[in-house]
């Protein structure tokens, strides 16, 4: 659905999936940051720090959050930044580097993976609420329903509304985990309590873990980069989300878990002295997150399926990640993290090649898009050698930085720039669009 073709009664729907934003649309970096960096203070992320911080123990963890969170970071910078040159959708971007038919395996992946997160947070939700309001297995499904329904409707109206939740609840996210601090610094002389055994991590692992908790995030992030109006306020985007909120929020969760000896994170806060905080908590997150999880997730099938109406599609997926709440993903959160982290960072790494180094930021020219090629496959055999390279790290120890998810970066970008050189000599042709 493109702006030229979408008729007047929709306009207040549109979010220009395959379309550059107009000026009249442009906003702030600051409001792009406060959407960003409400998604660090959701649940998973309290979840994930507790589990990382009961598996290296706090000192180690500590050290992986940073090292997560500055990967995140400049990653971050670089895709922020095109989107933010180019004014397109990270899914548009996609299909001039992958191909038209190339990106369509790109963006399904990426819908995919955030229903997966949508499921995740709806089960986080529904089973918070059954705890706080001491409500019976049965009634999963009505909170899962519901909580569905209100995340959808939310999503209908786009980046305007979830700018205006992000805008009106970080600041109480915000307070929550600065209670949560305070709370543990008051009990530094209370007895520590030993975590449970669980399997351990190796640093490494760990630092792809904590980058797979944003990396789709952080390659999707021209979805809302694209809106900002100086491309200067990147820096911001960039930094405050990824290099202090997150680690932020995961050490405050790993050191929580110390001190009370809990492993689920809504019995942690509770122990904490959070009472209803705990539940806000838990509503605004989930709400806000998975607001933004469906939003991407139809930016994606909107470019995949571009004559498709936007308001439908979004309802039938948010069906769909209600429905994927049944698949208990949030049992193996840590797997689900590390893999998204080496199946999607390459990704990020190949479009910041082929922007910045092959096309010397010449920007993305959408009337020329049909005449590109249909599969890209030197984007593809990259993605996939990026893919096969981290996992031969965690699998044999053969690695390039020691940290998976940064060997499938890199790699990835050596791979793609290299082959692209090697067909456009072959082929002598020049990069035209």
């Amino acid at each position: 659905m493109t702006a030229n073709t979408q008729q007047p009664s929709d306009d207040w729907l549109d979010d220009y999936p395959t379309t550059p934003v107009p000026e009249s649309r442009f906003t702030s970096g600051f409001r792009i940051c406060l959407i960003i960096s409400a998604v660090s203070f959701a649940l998973p992320n309290l979840v994930a720090g507790l589990e990382l911080g009961s598996r290296l123990g706090v000192g180690t963890s500590l050290a992986a959050f940073l090292t997560g969170g500055l990967v995140l970071a400049l990653i971050s910078f670089v895709t922020g930044l095109v989107g933010t040159l180019n004014r397109l959708s990270s899914y548009m971007i996609i299909q001039f580097v992958f191909g038209r038919q190339g990106a369509k395996l790109v963006n399904l992946m990426f819908a995919v993976a955030m229903l997966g997160w949508f499921g995740i947070n709806i089960d986080l939700l529904s089973q918070a609420l059954i705890s706080i309001f001491e409500a019976g297995e049965k009634s999963v499904w009505l909170f899962e329903v519901t909580g569905g329904a209100i995340i959808t409707i939310t999503t209908l109206f786009g980046v305007r509304l979830i700018n205006g939740l992000s805008t009106l609840f970080v600041p109480v996210l915000v307070a929550v985990c600065l209670y949560l601090l305070s709370q543990v610094l008051g009990a530094g002389n209370d007895p520590v309590v030993p975590s449970t055994a669980q399997e351990p991590l190796t640093y490494g692992e760990a630092v792809s873990a904590v980058v797979g908790g944003l990396i789709v995030g952080s390659v999707l992030l021209p979805d809302f980069t694209r809106f900002i109006r100086k491309p200067s306020h990147m820096w911001l985007v960039a930094a405050v989300p990824f290099l202090i909120v997150e680690p932020f929020v995961l050490t405050i969760a790993a050191i929580s878990g110390e001190v009370t000896g809990e492993s689920d994170a809504l019995t942690m806060m509770l122990a904490m002295g959070l009472g209803w905080g705990a539940f806000l908590l838990v509503i605004m997150s989930s709400w806000i997150l998975n607001s933004m999880n469906l939003y991407s997730c139809s930016l994606s099938v909107a470019s995949v399926f571009p004559r498709g109406t936007e308001w439908k599609q979004v309802v039938i997926l948010g069906i769909a990640g209600t429905l994927a709440a049944s698949f208990n993903l949030l049992d193996y959160l840590v797997t689900f993290l590390f893999y998204l982290a080496i199946t999607f960072a390459p990704v990020a790494g190949i479009y910041v090649v082929d922007f910045f180094l092959l096309r010397r930021c010449r920007p993305y020219d959408v009337s020329r898009l049909s005449s590109i090629d249909s599969v890209n496959w030197a984007a593809i055999v990259a993605w996939g050698f990026g893919i096969w390279a981290s996992i031969l790290s965690a699998e044999m120890g053969i690695s390039l930085t020691t940290i998976e998810a940064c060997d499938a970066v890199l790699s990835s970008m050596v791979v793609y720039g290299v082959m692209s050189e090697l067909m456009k000599k072959v082929s002598g042709k020049e990069l035209s669009v």
